[in-house]
């Protein structure tokens, strides 16, 4: 009897993909074939990053300068930086979209420990309490960051500077490091 149970629960799941087709994942790694964040060429698998607070970017991207560009808002549970060479990325906003970048409690760590500037040249906002985490090289906000559904938190580790302003209420806490 378990064996039909789970054979039936695994047709159902099998079959429900089928209908569905290519679904966005919640771990997306960038491979980068041009700068433009919702082309899915640009991402393993051809497939776009969910963009409802669940998917977590692994830019991860060889060795070189990678700009991102993004025409319209973009909502992320977290970045990591895991490049194992000098990867510095830019996430730019692409003039004129009024795009913003949605952070959520993932928050942003860089971990190559090669000291890769990660920058972000787009507005971001905060929707949860989060650690930005700049240990491996440097975490750089160009732009406004705000907050979205209350107060929010922003913890920091490692090298993190906030260039463009700051309007999120939640405070920040500086863990180690630098702000």
């Amino acid at each position: 009897m378990r064996v039909q149970i789970r054979f039936l629960v695994a047709a159902a799941a099998a079959f429900s993909g089928f209908l569905m087709g290519p679904s966005a994942r919640a771990q997306a790694v960038w491979i980068g074939n041009n700068t433009t964040y919702f082309d899915a060429t640009n991402w393993q698998g051809g497939v776009l990053p969910a963009n409802d607070g669940s998917a977590t970017l692994d830019l991860s991207y060889p060795i070189g300068i990678d700009v991102i560009y993004i025409s319209q808002n973009v909502n992320v549970l977290g970045i990591q930086f895991t490049g194992s060479g000098q990867s510095n990325y830019q996430l730019n906003q692409n003039f004129g979209t009024g795009a913003t970048l949605t952070i959520g409690t993932g928050g942003v760590s860089v971990q190559s420990g090669l000291n890769p500037t990660e920058a972000f040249g787009i507005p971001v906002i905060l929707s949860g309490n989060q650690t930005w985490d700049g240990t491996g090289g440097y975490v750089v906000a160009y732009d406004n960051v705000g907050e979205v559904g209350g107060p929010r938190t922003l913890s920091t580790m490692g090298s993190v500077y906030l260039l463009g302003g700051s309007t999120f209420t939640g405070g920040v806490n500086i863990e180690t490091g630098n702000l």
